[in-house]
């Protein structure tokens, strides 16, 4: 798994808002953000298909394609999945990046190094971020003390080891820096953070949402999940309220459905937040590719939208399907499954 240190992918579980919500009472106390018990953030889509997937074999990282064949020899120290046809590799102790025939367009020279999104990549030499293109051309320089990834043309960035600002793709900081903490732009908003109240601004940096509420999620279908002093509820991009309904815990939507806690339970809504699979896992993930993986007891399967069990829960751990596969962990044995439950991949202990 990539190191984290330098790159913040988001520490809060989302940001809130809503004009017709009621605004924390400047007694109440912030909730602490922690990391939710289940993975439905709604993040931007890739543009080009995941078709290879990282392999641990024999001691090193590796990559597989999807009918389970080796297709770049395992030979490195740790690697993180493709993206936009290139992953991030670890080699004597350095980060570079590869493409999908195993050669290097970037050699291993950084300390850590971020997928590319949007056709650069964010790298780190000691304590400076800056970001390269799909050629290992540094684009913009190394100055920042933490960087994240492009979205929609921008960049949050912390200058000056102070404050949040955005760059766009030149270099240039076109949302000056403000913010205590700020998070990758989805739909048209981004979340920040002041004070430890959360709202969301559009790309021209205006806060369009104001400040109000404890956490939430990224906007996904139009909505977002956010916390008020009434539990949580989900709003529109415009700030209003998009259903009557609170819930314990709120996940943005995926494919049609959200992923929703009541109590102790796990269960799914649609978009008239009506209940389409009950509250019934100890934990659960979001749709990815029609499945979800889900918890019952300490073991994880995967159902459909309809809530049917279409793999048994049989595995310590599970990840969503992405590229028509899905990592699974039985005891000490990773490996890949397809929707049909059937192993793709087996790796050695």
């Amino acid at each position: 798994m990539l190191p984290n240190l330098k790159f913040i992918v988001g520490c809060m579980g989302g940001a809130v808002f809503a004009s017709t919500l009621s605004p924390l009472s400047s007694q109440a106390q912030i909730a602490v953000p922690s990391v939710p018990p289940a993975t439905a953030s709604s993040t931007a889509p890739r543009p080009i298909a995941k078709s290879l997937f990282r392999a641990f074999i024999q001691g090193k990282y590796g990559f597989i394609n999807a009918a389970g064949a080796v297709v770049i020899a395992p030979q490195f120290e740790e690697a993180s999945d493709f993206s936009e046809g290139f992953a991030a590799v670890k080699s004597n102790g350095k980060w570079g990046y590869i493409n999908s025939t195993g050669q290097w367009i970037a050699p291993p020279k950084y300390t850590q190094a971020e997928p590319f999104s949007e056709g650069l990549a964010g790298v780190a030499l000691e304590d400076d971020v800056g970001y390269i293109n799909t050629s290992g051309q540094l684009v913009i320089p190394h100055k920042y003390y933490i960087g994240g990834n492009f979205s929609e043309g921008l960049v949050r960035v912390l200058v000056d080891q102070k404050k949040y600002g955005y760059l766009n793709k030149s270099g240039q900081l076109v949302i000056p820096p403000q913010f205590d903490l700020a998070f990758d732009f989805v739909q048209g908003r981004a979340r920040v953070v002041n004070q430890g109240r959360a709202g969301y601004i559009d790309t021209t940096g205006k806060l369009t949402i104001p400040a109000y509420f404890y956490e939430g999620s990224d906007f996904s279908e139009g909505t977002a999940a956010v916390e008020t002093t009434e539990k949580w509820r989900f709003i529109t991009l415009a700030g209003q309220l998009a259903l009557p309904q609170k819930f314990d815990k709120a996940w943005a939507f995926s494919e049609g459905l959200a992923l929703v806690r009541s109590g102790l339970k796990y269960g799914y809504i649609n978009p008239a937040g009506q209940y389409v699979i009950q509250p019934q896992f100890d934990r659960a993930g979001h749709f990815s590719e029609g499945l979800a993986w889900v918890t019952i007891g300490d073991k994880n399967g995967f159902v459909d939208q309809q809530g049917r069990i279409v793999v048994p829960t049989l595995y310590d751990d599970a990840r969503a399907f992405e590229g028509g596969l899905a990592w699974v962990r039985h005891g000490e044995r990773e490996g890949y499954i397809n929707p049909q439950g059937n192993a793709v991949w087996i790796g050695t202990p």
